[in-house]
């Protein structure tokens, strides 16, 4: 997403972030990894502010289950 500024001055890139939240407080984590769930929650943040990429991936047959793969690092 671009944001115009004043004129003269570069444009501002952002991202639209969903947040996830454990699905479980009492097990965070199922086969060893962050078991999420997707929140209705959103933050414009700048693209340079991002850090790191992290891969989602969605529990197949299951509504609103995901998990961390934290396997590929």
């Amino acid at each position: 997403m671009e944001i115009l500024t004043e004129r003269g001055s570069p444009p501002l890139n952002f991202a639209l972030i969903q947040w996830y939240d454990f699905k479980s407080q009492k097990n965070p984590y199922l086969y060893r990894c962050s078991h999420l769930k997707l929140t209705n929650l959103f933050n414009l943040i700048a693209i340079e502010a991002i850090q790191d990429i992290v891969y989602i991936i969605p529990r197949f047959n299951s509504i609103n289950e995901h998990f961390v793969n934290k396997f590929i690092f």
